[in-house]
């Protein structure tokens, strides 16, 4: 990607967007803001066939700086608001890292590291589980072709996870 990380990263983190450029999901939202850089969210990936049912998570997000790295960890929490529903899988994000990097040959691009330990919930196998992986992965791989189209644009006001 050749945006600065900290452009790629509002991206990343502004709700509004989400749905733009990952087309495996379904909604995206912020639940409550439970400190600076720390959101509680909601998301719902869409089902991958007649077989399965819609995904969906409640997780904490929370964004660290390390001078030029970014890193959004994301872990499911309950959320009285947000209780299972009876036609949507409940999954559990047990672990997900993405990390903005600055590339080490070349300053003016950014490398996206996903690292991520998700039960998908729901009566699904192990080969459901990595399909579902394989789309929510390849959801990520849209957002360079999303950047291409909006660096000719103004970015929208957005909410971003680092105030």
């Amino acid at each position: 990607m050749t945006l600065e990380s900290s452009n790629i990263h509002g991206i990343l983190t502004a709700l509004s967007t989400i749905p733009s450029w990952n087309y495996e999901l379904e909604e995206s939202k912020v639940v409550s803001r439970v400190q600076p850089n720390s959101y509680i969210y909601y998301e719902r990936i869409k089902s991958h066939g007649i077989t399965t049912r819609k995904r969906d998570f409640v997780f904490l997000r929370q964004g660290i700086r390390i001078n030029e790295r970014v890193f959004l960890l994301d872990r499911s929490v309950e959320h009285a608001n947000f209780p299972p529903m009876s036609r949507v899988a409940r999954g559990t994000i047990k672990q997900r890292i993405t990390a903005l990097v600055p590339h080490h040959d070349n300053n003016k691009l950014t490398l996206m590291v996903v690292q991520m330990d998700i039960d998908y919930g729901g009566y699904s196998s192990a080969a459901d589980g990595q399909h579902q992986s394989t789309r929510i992965l390849k959801g990520y791989t849209s957002l360079n072709q999303y950047l291409d189209q909006r660096t000719m644009h103004k970015l929208p006001d957005l909410l971003y996870c680092f105030d």
